[in-house]
């Protein structure tokens, strides 16, 4: 498998389930860290191998306008069924748009989500960054 990773992972028969699976095989933890002006992320892998990603500290929450309840429960529905850039296509194609009045985006293979910045989303909390990544953690 391990030669094949790539293909396994954009086979149309992976399901998402399937690659949070192998993912959790590849990470053994995850460390977020607080520095003044970015964030850091270090990923430990099952091997103890290291990697390291810094990006710039989120807008604070005050400074966006909040989703309206309503989005927020939709975005939970789908995303117990559908990965981000479905959940976007859907809120879209159902004429919502986040707090600051724009369509929801997920850019494929970045991590970018479909949810607002802030959204708790099942037993994750979402947060966007500046760039339009949106990280998630498990609470």
């Amino acid at each position: 498998m391990v030669h094949d990773l790539p293909a396994v992972w954009q086979a149309e028969t992976t399901t998402h389930t399937e690659r949070k699976h192998v993912v959790r095989l590849l990470i053994k933890d995850v460390m977020v860290t607080k520095l003044e002006k970015t964030v850091r992320v270090d990923v430990r892998w099952q091997t103890q191998a290291w990697s390291t990603l810094e990006v710039a500290r989120p807008t604070p929450a005050y400074v966006i306008p909040p989703t309206a309840p309503e989005v927020i429960e939709r975005i939970g529905q789908l995303a117990r069924t559908h990965i981000d850039i479905e959940i976007a296509t859907r809120l879209n194609d159902a004429g919502y748009r986040s707090g600051q009045g724009g369509a929801f985006t997920a850019q494929y293979g970045q991590g970018a989500a479909a949810m607002p910045m802030g959204s708790r989303v099942g037993a994750h909390w979402t947060r966007r960054l500046p760039n339009g990544t949106a990280w998630r953690w498990p609470l």
